[in-house]
């Protein structure tokens, strides 16, 4: 049970560190590789927030956790996202966060343009994300996390 707690204030304080840098550091140095830095603190709240839930349903016997992690993933996306009351599209939404997280994470190449952020990778294929993007994936982690933690809370 303190395994959950812990893992929930952890992805409460990636989330609040995501907000801080969009709402103060953003605005006051305009620096595109915040960004960055914003989505991947968005996906580390986001795994966090997941895996508290996980870990919450295995306490009560109602899931079974793997090791891969990718299947643990697939188990939470076909069982939870119903439970906290998320659109398909919200959804998708989540996992485009994720996936964008990853292509920033592993880009070798990324620059500003036009008031975007654009990634490339290995082959030269572009990911392009601005402000705008990263404000929705913002709020949108916010509300997963508000309710993650409103179903986890209620139990104890």
């Amino acid at each position: 049970m303190e395994k959950i707690l812990l893992t929930l204030k952890e992805a409460k304080k990636q989330i609040q560190s995501a907000n801080h840098l969009f709402s103060v550091t953003y605005p006051l140095l305009g620096e595109w590789k915040i960004l960055m830095r914003i989505v991947l603190c968005l996906k580390e709240g986001i795994v966090h927030t997941m895996n508290a839930m996980l870990f919450h349903e295995y306490l009560y016997k109602r899931v079974t956790l793997y090791k891969e992690s990718r299947e643990n993933l697939r188990i939470f996306r076909q069982k939870f996202f119903k439970i906290l009351d998320f659109s398909d599209d919200e959804v998708d939404k989540i996992f485009d966060l994720l996936s964008l997280a990853e292509r920033c994470s592993k880009s070798q190449i990324h620059f500003s343009r036009n008031e975007e952020v654009v990634l490339l990778n290995e082959i030269m294929e572009k990911s392009i994300f601005n402000e705008k993007i990263v404000k929705d994936y913002l709020s949108l982690s916010r509300k997963f996390f508000l309710n993650a933690q409103s179903i986890i809370l209620r139990s104890f």
